[in-house]
């Protein structure tokens, strides 16, 4: 939807080369040893069921400097960033607007590729438009997304001019009707009563193992995850999702499961719902083909091999850039505590299908959430400064 055709051979590099390194695999039903008390748990969807800690060794990055000041809107802060060369590369500014809240987002990419995402959240209404033009002006992308909630039981999507009208909200079967078909979620047939448990953090922390299923607040604060969803997120989720399933209170991510197409979501995600459910729902797009993932497109190989290349000569992994870089570029050095043979090329797989599912999340996401120091909204930046090009490749992948 509203995507400009991109010439991305000019992105080809054959010389681009990736250093090795190893990982250490972890078993979702057998703590590993030796393992840290707190682990970054990466989300990858494994055939086998695991789940990968990649590290690798990082390049040199730049420091930039960051600016806030007061925006006179609830808490927020105003934001800038400059790079070493004093050019302005990232910005956020609030204002009101009719008793809502209006974030606007700018970067530019090392290459010139300028992003503006604006934002209006109000009561019942959510609304987002992304803008993103090469440097001279041609626009790559234009995409405008709202949902509003008419009662209780009824909301409307629109995206790009096609509305999206769903109803059953005060139940647990939605129905989507878009373009005279009408699309069915029942909920209750999606839901896994099991309780998932990630013995690892269990083991690692001496927690207490849970055997209860899913209780009845639970399951409905998982449903009001996906009830909340724009109308193209609830038709793409019918048709890449098979189960839903809770998982145990202590865990401190959300995944998604190839085996099963299982969407596993966390209760401690809930103060970023729309970031987290959208990342997730991501991976399983990107996995609804039944032979090879969406992100192992050729174009999208070689436009995020071209940004990559960017992102490792600009970046400021000192400060604002570092988490984006052990979680989507090169994995993270830090948890290198093991050392196992691993395949690299299926590492670079797993790099791209978490570039995509990010790339996924912050082109539909319509909430606006604090830009602090917090780990989500950071990697968001990152994504927008770096990588506009591979978001318009995952939204031209993403129309399934």
């Amino acid at each position: 939807m509203g995507i400009s055709g991109t010439n991305s051979n000019i992105y080809s590099d054959k010389n681009i080369g990736y250093p090795s390194y190893n990982a250490v695999q972890i078993n979702m039903s057998k703590p590993t040893v030796n393992a840290p008390s707190a682990p970054v748990i990466y989300d990858y969807p494994q055939s086998d069921g695991q789940i990968y800690y990649p590290p690798v060794n990082s390049p040199k990055f730049t420091h930039n400097t960051v600016t806030r000041t007061p925006s006179g809107v609830k808490d927020f802060d105003n934001y800038s960033e400059i790079d070493k060369n004093g050019k302005e590369i990232a910005s956020i500014k609030y204002s009101s607007d009719n008793g809502g809240i209006v974030q606007k987002i700018t970067t530019e990419a090392p290459d010139g590729v300028k992003l503006e995402k604006t934002l209006k959240n109000s009561p019942n209404f959510k609304q987002s438009h992304i803008l993103i033009k090469d440097k001279d002006g041609k626009v790559l992308l234009s995409k405008e997304k709202t949902y509003e909630k008419i009662d209780d039981n009824s909301a409307r999507s629109v995206v790009n001019g096609e509305t999206y009208n769903i109803s059953g909200l005060s139940g647990n079967v939605l129905s989507i009707e878009h373009n005279g078909e009408t699309t069915k979620l029942d909920l209750d047939k999606m839901l896994n009563q099991d309780v998932k448990i990630l013995q690892l953090r269990v083991s690692a922390e001496k927690l207490p193992i849970r055997n209860e299923k899913i209780t009845e607040e639970e399951k409905q604060k998982l449903y009001n995850r996906i009830k909340s969803l724009g109308g193209d997120d609830l038709v793409r989720l019918s048709k890449s999702v098979e189960t839903l399933q809770f998982l145990d209170e202590k865990s401190i991510e959300s995944f998604f499961l190839d085996n099963g197409k299982t969407l596993l979501l966390s209760p401690n995600d809930w103060e970023n719902t729309h970031l987290v459910t959208e990342h997730e729902l991501g991976h399983a797009i990107n996995h609804s083909k039944t032979v090879t993932n969406l992100s192992e497109d050729k174009d999208f190989i070689s436009v995020r091999e071209y940004e990559k290349q960017n992102f490792n000569k600009y970046a400021d992994l000192k400060d604002k850039d570092k988490f984006f870089a052990d979680k989507f570029i090169n994995g993270n050095p830090d948890l290198a505590w093991a050392d196992v043979n691993y395949d690299l090329d299926a590492e670079q797989v797993n790099l791209r299908d978490e570039t995509f599912a990010e790339c996924y999340n912050n082109l539909n996401t319509m909430d606006i959430i604090h830009y602090g120091e917090e780990v989500l909204p950071e990697r968001t930046m990152s994504l927008f400064k770096y990588m506009p090009r591979t978001m318009v490749e995952a939204e031209r992948l993403s129309q399934i």
